[in-house]
């Protein structure tokens, strides 16, 4: 009976692991840049203003791009709202229908039948990239 209690207590830990997935890039980065700004130390007041506007453009959606990169070097522009395991299917190539999602490079792919998909980078990590829109394409 003592090992059916230690597999029902072992299952219930990995149940949050289970539901990371359906989390969107918005519960992931709300409030995040500011938080980094906030415990920024050491800073002339001039220079702290410019890190806390910076903060502000990087957390407002309006002011910002949300991007991943793939294995292949396509960065795909998602919304905040787009849950984890959307991203990880949508970015999937070849597929068959069209891409779920902008692909910012204006190159076209090489080889219609290459495999690509998200980049894990340093083991399960997906790199999600935040930048203003006054960045975004600049030429």
């Amino acid at each position: 009976m003592q090992e059916k209690k230690n597999y029902i207590e072992a299952a219930s830990l990995l149940e949050p692991a289970k539901n990371i997935l359906s989390h969107t890039i918005e519960s992931v980065l709300q409030g995040l840049f500011m938080s980094v700004a906030r415990v920024q130390g050491n800073m002339s007041l001039s220079s702290r203003q410019g890190v806390i506007l910076s903060a502000t453009a990087h957390d407002s959606p309006e002011q910002s791009i949300v991007y991943v990169p793939t294995f292949r070097g396509r960065f795909l522009v998602v919304s905040r709202n787009t849950p984890f395991r959307d991203i990880i299917a949508g970015a999937r190539w070849p597929r068959d229908g069209p891409l779920p999602f902008e692909d910012a490079r204006d190159t076209p792919r090489i080889r219609d039948f290459e495999v690509d998909s998200v980049e894990l980078g340093f083991g399960w990590f997906i790199e999600v990239y935040v930048i203003p829109k006054d960045m975004w394409k600049m030429q």
